[in-house]
């Protein structure tokens, strides 16, 4: 039986298309999905492969990789601020966070972005809360979590909900401390939608907040 002459090299534009598609959704992996030191690895690694094998096998590429290596370098700096919450201050606003009995959590700030987050409680911090005042929080030690994906049809997907709001990381605080703040307007500002809250909350349940 006489072998068909056609191979992978017989038309290289399918192969190009293919290569690029395998690099893109290796990229939206490595910015969507990977949380972990060995997720970010595998993905990385899978970015460089298939980069590579664009250099080897066509010439006409420079545009794809110029973008590749751009996503490339920003996701190893996103990394870089995303594993490295020690030393930073977290400032906590009464409007974005829920006591549930000793336990604290919602969203956080930091100098790079918002983090969702989670600690026991103390009785200073939810009197400032309860006050509509904001927390600022050092020294901590922590340990990180992964923000629930939608697992059955319909569900929410809470990790591309809070992806779309710039929040890729969670963490649980074991340890920290608390530090003297200084107030400026954004306090002000989440002061008013803490109290504009307090106040619908008052509201009958068809007309308040469920």
């Amino acid at each position: 039986m006489q072998a068909l002459k056609i191979n992978l090299n017989y038309s290289k534009r399918p192969g190009f298309y293919l290569l690029v598609a395998f690099l893109l959704i290796s990229f939206s992996f490595l910015f969507l999905e990977a949380k972990t030191y060995w997720q970010v690895g595998v993905a990385i690694a899978f970015c460089l492969f298939f980069a590579l094998l664009l250099i080897k096998k066509f010439k006409k590429t420079k545009l794809v990789l110029t973008i590749g290596m751009f996503l490339f370098g920003l996701r190893l700096y996103q990394s870089l601020q995303l594993y490295s919450y020690q030393g930073q201050v977290i400032t906590i606003y009464p409007d974005q966070m829920k006591v549930n009995k000793d336990y604290i959590s919602g969203i956080g700030h930091f100098k790079s972005g918002r983090i969702l987050l989670s600690f026991k409680s103390s009785s200073f911090i939810e009197a400032a809360l309860k006050q509509g005042q904001k927390v600022q929080l050092i020294d901590i030690k922590y340990e990180i979590g992964e923000i629930e994906q939608a697992h059955n049809f319909g569900e929410i997907n809470y990790r591309h909900y809070y992806v779309s709001q710039g929040i890729k990381e969670k963490i649980r605080i074991q340890n920290y401390q608390i530090r003297n703040t200084n107030y400026n307007f954004m306090d002000f500002y989440h002061y008013l939608r803490f109290k504009l809250e307090m106040y619908f909350a008052s509201f009958p349940r068809l007309l308040g907040r469920p």
